[in-house]
Formats: structure tokens, C-alpha cells, sequence
């Protein structure tokens, strides 16, 4: 099976507008405006559980704590807070009064107020 790290969606909408996510056995319906609150951690249990019962012959009320042993071996699917287009778009002109003739590079570097960065290479 292919690791697939992460798959990011576009949605345009109102914050009322509803949205259906379905995968595996897991299936969630929630509005933008409640994914821009929180994010979510959705865990694909089922299928740990039967590669449990298959491999060692056990079953969840057989193991001393199911929760902690199917929780951390099973795939799971994070759905991430919401970000409104303002939240990760900007603009900016910039003119240099001082440009020499011959080679001049420019590169940007954005601070994000959540701690990461963004840059360009050399323009």
C-alpha cells in the first residue's frame, strides 16, 4: 500500500455550506463554518481490528485495553481546521529606489503567525 502523506482540498463556499466526507467506514458531514472551529481526528478502527483477530486471534474484549492497542495501529485521517482565503493569501509591491546596473537578487521570506515559513527562491 502507497503512503499517501497528505491530500489538501480547495472548497469554495458560505460558511453554511455543508459538506460530505466519506472513507472506509468513516463518513462525516459538517459545515465550513464548524471545520474553521476545530480541526478532526477521524480513526479507521475497523480494519486494525480485523487484522488483529487474523494475525493473533484476538478480539477487542479479549485485549487488556482495545482502545490504546487499536487507536495506535490504525490509519487515521486528520481534518484540519479550515483557513478562509485571507488566512493564507497576501500581496506586496515592492520598487528598489537603488537598483545597479549588472546582477541584483531578491528572495522572500514570510512569517506565518503560526510559526512556519515560506520562502522564494532568488528572483
Amino acid at each position: 500500500m502507497d503512503n499517501q502523506q497528505s491530500v489538501v482540498f480547495e472548497i469554495e463556499g458560505k460558511p453554511d455550506s455543508r459538506i460530505a466526507f466519506a472513507c472506509d467506514e468513516i463518513s462525516e458531514s459538517f459545515t465550513l463554518c464548524e471545520r474553521m472551529e476545530k480541526s478532526r481526528l477521524l480513526v479507521l478502527r475497523k480494519q486494525v481490528e480485523e487484522n488483529v483477530k487474523q494475525q493473533f486471534g484476538l478480539t477487542a474484549k479479549e485485549i487488556e485495553n482495545p482502545e490504546d492497542v487499536f487507536f495506535h495501529n490504525a490509519y487515521k485521517i486528520k481534518l484540519h481546521t479550515a483557513i478562509p482565503d485571507a488566512g493564507y493569501t497576501a500581496s506586496l509591491r515592492f520598487t528598489d529606489g537603488r537598483l545597479k546596473r549588472g546582477r541584483t537578487f531578491y528572495y522572500v521570506r514570510v512569517s506565518q503567525t503560526n510559526g512556519q515559513y515560506a520562502w522564494s527562491s532568488p528572483i
